[in-house]
């Protein structure tokens, strides 16, 4: 086998290898603050945290994105459905007022089932990002 065939083989064999690495890397993590902005104001970002409020309207869906570790405490009654991208659906009815502390949240995005906004105060710690592919437990 000649040199130069064999490293034509090689490059493609890289080529492939990186293209199969970025489809599993963390690298895909894409902040809420980032891809939806039309859907959230930052309140305060600092070195440490962001905190945002997130209004979506009726029937409204988010794009596809992760979280760092987050607060999150409604600021009107909830009634949306959470979908990842492994497949899995989450439901979550609420009043206002709910809220709770979360671990990095693997990729999903967020739909509106209510008949009026909702509206989120969430607080992200930049701190503890989303991380790669494990699979959070946590039931919202």
């Amino acid at each position: 086998m000649s040199t130069q065939i064999h490293l034509f083989r090689s490059i493609k064999l890289l080529c492939l290898i990186i293209a199969w690495w970025l489809t599993i890397s963390p690298a895909q993590a894409q902040s809420f603050a980032e891809t939806d902005a039309n859907y959230n104001i930052i309140l305060a970002d600092t070195s440490f945290a962001v905190a945002m409020m997130v209004t979506v309207p009726p029937g409204g869906k988010t794009n596809v994105h992760t979280h760092a570790a987050h607060f999150v405490y409604a600021m009107t009654p909830v009634h949306i459905r959470v979908t990842y991208t492994d497949g899995e659906v989450q439901e979550l009815k609420g009043p206002a007022g709910f809220s709770g502390i979360f671990p990095p949240e693997r990729p999903h995005y967020m739909e509106n089932l209510a008949a009026s906004d909702v509206r989120f105060l969430v607080v992200e710690m930049k701190e503890h990002p989303y991380g790669g592919r494990k699979k959070n437990k946590t039931k919202i």
